[in-house]
Protein backbone atom coordinates (compact mmCIF):
# COMPACT_ATOMS: atom_id res chain seq x y z
CA UNK A 1 0.00 0.00 0.00
CA UNK A 2 1.72 3.20 -1.23
CA UNK A 3 0.95 6.86 -0.57
CA UNK A 4 0.04 8.52 -3.88
CA UNK A 5 1.70 11.83 -2.95
CA UNK A 6 4.93 10.72 -1.24
CA UNK A 7 5.47 7.25 -2.76
CA UNK A 8 5.95 6.02 0.81
CA UNK A 9 5.05 2.43 1.57
CA UNK A 10 2.59 2.76 4.44
CA UNK A 11 1.47 -0.83 4.81
CA UNK A 12 1.62 -4.36 3.42
CA UNK A 13 -1.31 -6.75 3.29
CA UNK A 14 -1.79 -10.30 2.14
CA UNK A 15 -2.52 -10.61 -1.58
CA UNK A 16 -5.63 -12.67 -0.89
CA UNK A 17 -7.09 -9.77 1.16
CA UNK A 18 -6.41 -6.99 -1.36
CA UNK A 19 -9.79 -7.12 -3.11
CA UNK A 20 -11.52 -6.98 0.28
CA UNK A 21 -9.55 -4.10 1.81
CA UNK A 22 -7.89 -1.90 -0.85
CA UNK A 23 -10.30 -1.89 -3.78
CA UNK A 24 -10.66 1.47 -5.57
CA UNK A 25 -12.82 3.80 -3.47
CA UNK A 26 -12.27 1.96 -0.19
CA UNK A 27 -11.67 3.81 3.06
CA UNK A 28 -8.47 2.25 4.40
CA UNK A 29 -7.44 2.61 8.04
CA UNK A 30 -3.83 2.30 9.11
CA UNK A 31 -2.55 3.13 12.60
CA UNK A 32 -5.44 5.48 13.30
CA UNK A 33 -5.13 7.31 9.98
CA UNK A 34 -7.77 7.24 7.22
CA UNK A 35 -6.87 6.89 3.57
CA UNK A 36 -8.87 6.77 0.35
CA UNK A 37 -7.79 4.08 -2.10
CA UNK A 38 -7.46 5.79 -5.49
CA UNK A 39 -6.05 2.96 -7.62
CA UNK A 40 -5.37 -0.77 -7.37
CA UNK A 41 -2.84 -2.26 -9.80
CA UNK A 42 -3.81 -5.93 -9.92
CA UNK A 43 -0.76 -6.80 -12.05
CA UNK A 44 1.92 -5.08 -9.97
CA UNK A 45 0.07 -5.87 -6.71
CA UNK A 46 0.19 -2.25 -5.56
CA UNK A 47 -2.57 -0.09 -4.10
CA UNK A 48 -2.25 3.70 -4.15
CA UNK A 49 -3.91 5.75 -1.42
CA UNK A 50 -4.21 9.38 -0.40
CA UNK A 51 -4.67 10.61 3.19
CA UNK A 52 -8.00 12.13 4.17
CA UNK A 53 -7.70 15.58 5.73
CA UNK A 54 -11.00 15.17 7.60
CA UNK A 55 -12.50 12.27 9.47
CA UNK A 56 -14.69 10.31 7.03
CA UNK A 57 -18.45 10.27 7.60
CA UNK A 58 -18.80 6.80 6.13
CA UNK A 59 -16.97 3.50 5.94
CA UNK A 60 -16.87 1.05 3.06
CA UNK A 61 -17.78 -2.62 2.87
CA UNK A 62 -17.31 -4.84 -0.16
CA UNK A 63 -20.02 -7.07 -1.67
CA UNK A 64 -18.98 -10.40 -3.13
CA UNK A 65 -20.27 -13.80 -4.10
CA UNK A 66 -18.45 -17.08 -3.67
CA UNK A 67 -18.98 -20.21 -5.73
CA UNK A 68 -17.53 -23.62 -4.97
CA UNK A 69 -16.84 -26.33 -7.54
CA UNK A 70 -16.21 -29.84 -6.23
CA UNK A 71 -13.29 -31.46 -8.08
CA UNK A 72 -12.83 -34.63 -6.03
CA UNK A 73 -14.84 -36.44 -3.35
CA UNK A 74 -12.89 -38.42 -0.77
CA UNK A 75 -14.21 -41.88 0.19
CA UNK A 76 -16.54 -41.64 3.19
CA UNK A 77 -15.10 -44.21 5.57
CA UNK A 78 -16.84 -42.92 8.71
CA UNK A 79 -20.38 -44.30 8.75
CA UNK A 80 -21.40 -42.11 11.77
CA UNK A 81 -21.20 -39.15 9.38
CA UNK A 82 -24.37 -40.49 7.75
CA UNK A 83 -27.85 -39.80 9.07
CA UNK A 84 -31.41 -40.54 8.05
CA UNK A 85 -33.94 -37.77 7.50
CA UNK A 86 -37.49 -39.03 6.97
CA UNK A 87 -36.06 -42.37 5.91
CA UNK A 88 -33.61 -40.95 3.32
CA UNK A 89 -29.87 -41.37 3.82
CA UNK A 90 -28.04 -38.03 4.10
CA UNK A 91 -24.26 -38.30 3.94
CA UNK A 92 -21.65 -35.78 5.05
CA UNK A 93 -19.01 -35.50 2.34
CA UNK A 94 -15.43 -34.25 2.20
CA UNK A 95 -13.31 -33.41 -0.83
CA UNK A 96 -11.20 -31.03 -2.89
CA UNK A 97 -12.83 -27.90 -4.27
CA UNK A 98 -12.08 -24.75 -6.24
CA UNK A 99 -13.41 -21.60 -4.57
CA UNK A 100 -14.08 -18.68 -6.93
CA UNK A 101 -14.70 -15.32 -5.24
CA UNK A 102 -15.84 -12.23 -7.15
CA UNK A 103 -15.90 -8.80 -5.48
CA UNK A 104 -18.46 -6.93 -7.62
CA UNK A 105 -19.26 -3.74 -5.66
CA UNK A 106 -18.87 -1.88 -2.39
CA UNK A 107 -21.20 0.06 -0.12
CA UNK A 108 -20.65 3.44 1.49
CA UNK A 109 -22.21 3.11 4.94
CA UNK A 110 -22.90 6.05 7.23
CA UNK A 111 -20.91 5.86 10.46
CA UNK A 112 -23.64 7.80 12.26
CA UNK A 113 -26.77 5.97 11.11
CA UNK A 114 -25.51 2.68 9.62
CA UNK A 115 -27.54 3.35 6.46
CA UNK A 116 -26.15 2.55 3.01
CA UNK A 117 -25.46 5.90 1.34
CA UNK A 118 -24.33 4.55 -2.03
CA UNK A 119 -23.36 1.36 -3.84
CA UNK A 120 -20.48 1.51 -6.33
CA UNK A 121 -19.83 -1.13 -8.96
CA UNK A 122 -16.35 -2.71 -9.14
CA UNK A 123 -14.70 -4.48 -12.05
CA UNK A 124 -12.15 -6.82 -10.51
CA UNK A 125 -11.01 -10.23 -11.76
CA UNK A 126 -12.25 -13.28 -9.82
CA UNK A 127 -10.00 -14.96 -7.26
CA UNK A 128 -9.60 -18.74 -7.41
CA UNK A 129 -8.26 -20.89 -4.58
CA UNK A 130 -7.92 -24.67 -4.40
CA UNK A 131 -8.73 -26.04 -0.96
CA UNK A 132 -10.81 -28.64 0.87
CA UNK A 133 -14.42 -28.57 1.97
CA UNK A 134 -17.05 -30.63 3.69
CA UNK A 135 -20.73 -30.56 2.83
CA UNK A 136 -24.12 -32.21 3.14
CA UNK A 137 -26.33 -32.62 0.05
CA UNK A 138 -29.88 -31.56 0.84
CA UNK A 139 -32.49 -34.08 -0.40
CA UNK A 140 -34.79 -32.75 -3.17
CA UNK A 141 -37.93 -33.33 -1.10
CA UNK A 142 -36.63 -30.84 1.49
CA UNK A 143 -36.55 -28.11 -1.15
CA UNK A 144 -40.02 -29.10 -2.33
CA UNK A 145 -41.39 -28.90 1.22
CA UNK A 146 -39.74 -25.53 1.93
CA UNK A 147 -40.98 -24.11 -1.38
CA UNK A 148 -44.49 -25.48 -0.74
CA UNK A 149 -44.59 -23.50 2.52
CA UNK A 150 -43.61 -20.32 0.68
CA UNK A 151 -40.23 -20.02 2.40
CA UNK A 152 -36.90 -18.92 0.94
CA UNK A 153 -35.02 -22.14 0.27
CA UNK A 154 -31.76 -20.57 -0.98
CA UNK A 155 -31.73 -18.11 1.91
CA UNK A 156 -32.33 -20.94 4.34
CA UNK A 157 -29.46 -22.99 2.92
CA UNK A 158 -27.17 -19.98 3.15
CA UNK A 159 -28.16 -19.21 6.73
CA UNK A 160 -27.82 -22.85 7.80
CA UNK A 161 -24.33 -23.00 6.27
CA UNK A 162 -23.28 -19.95 8.32
CA UNK A 163 -24.74 -21.54 11.44
CA UNK A 164 -22.82 -24.74 10.73
CA UNK A 165 -19.59 -22.78 10.28
CA UNK A 166 -20.20 -20.93 13.55
CA UNK A 167 -20.44 -24.15 15.60
CA UNK A 168 -17.60 -25.98 13.83
CA UNK A 169 -14.96 -24.54 16.26
CA UNK A 170 -16.75 -26.44 19.03
CA UNK A 171 -15.38 -29.63 17.47
CA UNK A 172 -12.32 -28.45 15.53
CA UNK A 173 -9.48 -26.10 16.45
CA UNK A 174 -10.22 -23.25 14.03
CA UNK A 175 -11.65 -19.75 13.72
CA UNK A 176 -14.88 -19.67 11.74
CA UNK A 177 -14.17 -16.08 10.61
CA UNK A 178 -10.64 -16.55 9.22
CA UNK A 179 -10.34 -20.30 8.63
CA UNK A 180 -13.76 -21.20 7.22
CA UNK A 181 -16.01 -19.87 4.46
CA UNK A 182 -19.47 -20.70 3.15
CA UNK A 183 -20.73 -20.83 -0.40
CA UNK A 184 -22.38 -17.53 -1.40
CA UNK A 185 -23.58 -18.01 -4.99
CA UNK A 186 -24.58 -15.20 -7.31
CA UNK A 187 -28.32 -14.67 -6.74
CA UNK A 188 -28.70 -13.70 -10.42
CA UNK A 189 -27.15 -16.94 -11.64
CA UNK A 190 -29.62 -19.24 -13.40
CA UNK A 191 -27.37 -22.30 -13.65
CA UNK A 192 -28.59 -25.33 -11.72
CA UNK A 193 -26.33 -26.11 -8.77
CA UNK A 194 -26.57 -28.85 -6.14
CA UNK A 195 -28.52 -27.97 -3.00
CA UNK A 196 -25.98 -28.38 -0.20
CA UNK A 197 -24.70 -27.06 3.10
CA UNK A 198 -21.04 -26.44 2.32
CA UNK A 199 -18.13 -25.21 4.44
CA UNK A 200 -14.67 -24.70 2.90
CA UNK A 201 -11.33 -23.79 4.40
CA UNK A 202 -10.05 -20.33 3.44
Amino acid sequence: VISKHTNEVIDSIDEARAFFEVYPGAIYLQQGRSFLVTYLDVHELVAYVQPLTQKPTYYTSQADHREVTVTHVFPNVHSPANARVKGALVAAKHGRVIVTTSVFSYHKISIKTGYVLDTVRLHLPPIQVQTRAFWVDVPPYVQMEVTRKGLDFKGGIHGAAHALAAVTPLRLLCDHHSDLATECPNIKENARRPSRLLISSC
